[in-house]
């Protein structure tokens, strides 16, 4: 069970990167899309009166910058915090494979002395 909740979290990761590597507010996804263009409104009211761009800037500078820094902010804040706390998979195939090396050797054992695997 652990080893697969953490696969699955690995990839739960993995994606989660992807998306803010390649993130760009225009693909972003609005739970009322009729609220688009606030959102974005609002962003570049963000982005120039936090002096991320000019005061001239026109819009789409705005959003790109706001890109820009999720893109390299954002992401760079996620994998400090959430850094490789993964394995890779063959990392779980060698833990998955120790942890049941014993009852290997036994059966295996069991089968070199003659023994069949019911007994």
């Amino acid at each position: 069970v652990y080893y697969v909740a953490q696969r699955l979290w690995a990839k739960s990761k993995a994606d989660i990167k992807h998306t803010l590597q390649n993130f760009s507010v225009h693909n972003a996804e609005c739970a009322v899309e009729s609220d688009r263009q606030i959102v974005q409104r609002n962003i570049v009211a963000l982005m120039k009166g936090s002096k991320r761009v000019s005061r001239q800037a026109p819009a789409h500078e705005a959003l790109e910058t706001f890109d820009r820094d999720v893109r390299e902010h954002v992401s760079a804040q996620f994998r400090r915090i959430f850094g490789n706390f993964s394995f890779s998979y063959m990392e779980y195939l060698i833990f998955s494979l120790t942890g049941f090396a014993p009852t290997y050797v036994d059966t295996w054992s069991r089968l070199a002395d003659g023994q069949t695997l019911r007994e």
